[in-house]
């Protein structure tokens, strides 16, 4: 497949007046991002309008480098040898809040080659903003460590999510509500709401609380999987016919839960306040597991290490 992301853009923002729209659009869909996409070095194009705010019209253009916009082929057959067409309805003539811009791709140094085929988005959310030179540095480093991070969680946000929307109303109407005094039913709920907030000290106190627990769990699971032989009991539960198959689906939640908090812990930072504010959430939650929970149940395994 043809490449069609490069480490350069080429940006053109318009308004158009209402009796020149229907002209304007006509002559960029038909002539002018067909010769502009000809030139070589120019990888993709595409035309958008604005949901919100402005200028209306927006086309981008993805560049094999910035250093396109010098070449013999740019500036000698589309940029200083302009068509009637466009000599008579570009931007430039008939627009208004006309901006040219073109960047360089700074974060990340390179295109990722999974995504060096892709098609034009369909939708872009766009911002344009000058940054006092004093701050850029920080601004950058904040911006390419936090913010782009941050954003491309959004998925599996949504996605965990849904999940605890499923497995939430599904164990409380099968178990009921004191199961989730379970210290790994609260770390799944835990780690979605820091994963939300991006809280250091909840992901840190959620690892804490059942990173060793969830090991020993998959460990016990997969060997009995693999070997049929039972080791520690605590995964016995998934190993009962008795319990449908549902319920035991959606409990292999233990198995990326301490993966993934490592992960979340790795992504945020380790807090250091986790140890004792765990330690104080653990002196509520033991008690209540002992006082209130069926022995038979044996929440936490606050009557001895085993199934439940």
């Amino acid at each position: 497949m043809a490449t069609t992301r490069g480490t350069g853009l080429l940006m053109r923002w318009t308004d158009v007046d209402p009796q020149h729209e229907a002209e304007f659009n006509r002559w960029y869909d038909e002539e002018h991002i067909k010769r502009l996409t000809s030139v070589p070095g120019f990888l993709n194009g595409g035309r958008y309008v604005a949901l919100k705010g402005g200028p209306k019209y927006l086309a981008m253009y993805e560049l094999e480098d910035h250093h396109v916009l010098r070449s013999a082929a740019f500036l000698d057959e589309v940029r200083y040898k302009p068509s009637p067409w466009r000599q008579k309805t570009s931007g430039g003539h008939v627009g208004r809040n006309y901006i040219l811009n073109a960047y360089r791709q700074i974060f990340p140094a390179r295109t990722n080659p999974v995504e060096a085929t892709m098609e034009m988005p369909p939708y872009l959310q766009m911002g344009r903003m000058d940054i006092p030179a004093a701050m850029e540095e920080e601004f950058n480093a904040w911006y390419d460590t936090v913010y782009i991070p941050g954003y491309l969680t959004i998925g599996a946000k949504i996605a965990y999510t849904l999940f605890l929307a499923v497995l939430v109303p599904v164990y409380w109407a099968h178990y009921g509500p004191k199961n989730f005094l379970w210290f790994s039913d609260t770390a799944l709920l835990g780690a979605g709401v820091s994963l939300w907030l991006e809280s250091p000290l909840l992901a840190s106190m959620m690892m804490l609380a059942v990173l060793l627990p969830e090991c020993a769990w998959n460990l016990d699971f997969f060997g009995r999987l693999l070997t049929g032989h039972r080791m520690f009991g605590m995964s016995a539960y998934m190993f009962d016919a008795g319990i449908p198959r549902y319920l035991r689906a959606l409990s292999l939640f233990h198995v990326p839960l301490p993966i993934g908090l490592v992960w979340l812990v790795h992504r945020l930072g380790y807090d250091r306040r986790a140890w004792l504010a765990q330690s104080l959430l653990a002196l509520v939650v033991l008690p209540v597991s002992y006082r209130l929970t069926d022995p038979a149940e044996n929440v936490n395994w606050v009557r001895g290490l085993g199934a439940p």
